[in-house]
């Protein structure tokens, strides 16, 4: 996605490299609709919008795939990842819709 302002174009896209067991956040310039999340590593991560939450609550995303989330955040735009595994390529978070 790409955020104008001021003349500037913008695009909301973090990529962080992972370590199994750590949760990741990413904090979102935006508070959006519609995220594409890209799972780079070997193994499954869980995506939720609470720090902390157990993985039987968070959203499962398997190992080298990518997908959408549709809805808009409760509060904030922060979302949170928690891998599986340790990968230099990691997970990539990108605002589709705001």
């Amino acid at each position: 996605m790409f955020i104008f302002r001021k003349d500037r174009c913008y695009m909301d896209v973090q990529r962080k490299p992972t370590i199994a067991d750590t949760e990741l956040e990413f904090s979102l310039s935006l508070q959006g609709l519609c995220y594409l999340v890209k799972n780079f590593t070997e193994d499954d991560i869980y995506i939720g919008f609470v720090a902390g939450e157990d993985k039987t609550t968070r959203a499962l995303v398997p190992a080298e795939t990518a997908q959408v989330f549709e809805g808009q955040m409760i509060t904030g735009s922060i979302m949170y990842v928690l891998p599986a595994a340790t990968s230099e390529k990691g997970v990539e978070v990108q605002c589709l819709r705001w």
